[in-house]
């Protein structure tokens, strides 16, 4: 990363204690990611049932001198069994979902 990046990814944690922080700015990244898609009025309904779920990471972008959110992806790792392989439990991640600001 270059000294004169202005956008920092990090791993935050879904917790009841940073919903207020997170959940509004994630809301507003999918208003603008998504507000010309047929589908809009769902962003709401989908963003808080993530919320809800037991999916609980997620990679956010943001600026570093404000701190606003610009972009974030939503992600899920586990370790399956998989029938293929004598049940060997296979490490994996699955992208659930991702926003991105149009202007950043």
């Amino acid at each position: 990363m270059n000294k004169s990046d202005n956008i920092e990814v990090v791993l935050i944690k879904k917790t009841k204690k940073n919903m207020p922080k997170i959940f509004p700015s994630l809301m507003l990244v999918d208003k603008e990611a998504f507000e010309s898609s047929p589908t809009c009025q769902n962003e709401g309904y989908i963003m808080k049932e993530f919320w809800h779920s037991a999916y609980n990471k997620i990679l956010v972008a943001k600026k570093k001198d404000t701190d606003a959110i610009v972009g974030y992806a939503i992600f899920s790792d586990c370790e399956l069994k998989d029938e293929r392989f004598n049940n060997k439990r296979i490490p994996s991640v699955y992208l659930l979902r991702i926003g991105v600001r149009l202007k950043c």
